[in-house]
């Protein structure tokens, strides 16, 4: 079942092929169909969330790159920093890889 914003728990059905990080930040593929399993790291029952959507101020980066902004503000950050808040603005916003 779906959850909110492409979120996924674990056990549910993956709803289509691709890379998903949990809430620890661990990212892992998994193949259409499968079932979302507990976090590679903790061994507990976790959230996952398709690697391409985007992130929010605040949450754990999965994965060492750069990222973007709404703005078009870039920064490079590193896996496990927080996605901070808009570089001009700063208020809470939306980044994406790349």
């Amino acid at each position: 079942m779906k959850t909110v914003q492409n979120i996924y728990r674990t056990s549910e059905a993956v709803p289509e092929s691709g890379a998903y990080v949990c809430a620890e930040g661990e990212i892992k593929l998994f193949q259409k169909d499968d079932l979302f399993t507990p976090c590679p790291h903790t061994r507990e029952s976790t959230t996952w969330k398709p690697v391409d959507d985007a992130f929010s101020t605040g949450e754990l980066v999965p994965q060492t790159g750069r990222y973007t902004d709404e703005n078009g503000n870039q920064v490079k950050l590193k896996e496990n920093d927080l996605f901070p808040r808009c570089l001009r603005s700063g208020e809470p916003t939306t980044w994406r890889r790349g």
